[in-house]
């Protein structure tokens, strides 16, 4: 079960008015963590050969620390909510898993496979 996020909205008095207040980030936000992923499968489904998905994996793949979601959304001009939708494609249709830290994304490849075997360059 994941922490919930602290934050409050306050409605104005307008009909669709919506003033969004967040804790600033300082001491009190940082034990805030949500973890998460998919884990890679045993191994590689197939090649990631789409122009866009191989693009967006091929990033990834160049940070292998990991990095954040936000410097992904700059870097790739995709919206949040697209990355996290490349990733569950990425998941299901290779293989290939990640991990979700405190907004980092870690790409995990499957147990003997290599970065070109992902783009089916071997």
């Amino acid at each position: 079960m994941t922490k919930p996020f602290r934050a409050a909205v306050r409605l104005t008095g307008a009909r669709f008015s919506v003033q969004v207040l967040q804790e600033p980030d300082d001491a009190t936000n940082r034990d805030y963590r949500r973890d998460g992923g998919k884990p890679a499968a045993d191994k590689l489904l197939k090649p990631c050969r789409s122009k866009k998905r191989a693009a967006v994996l091929r990033w990834f793949l160049q940070h292998p620390e990991g990095v954040r979601i936000g410097e992904a959304v700059q870097a790739l001009s995709l919206t949040r909510s697209a990355v996290f939708s490349y990733w569950y494609f990425i998941h299901r249709e290779h293989g290939i898993g990640y991990t979700l830290t405190n907004n980092i994304i870690t790409p995990r490849l499957p147990p003997k496979c290599d970065v070109a075997a992902v783009f089916g360059e071997a």
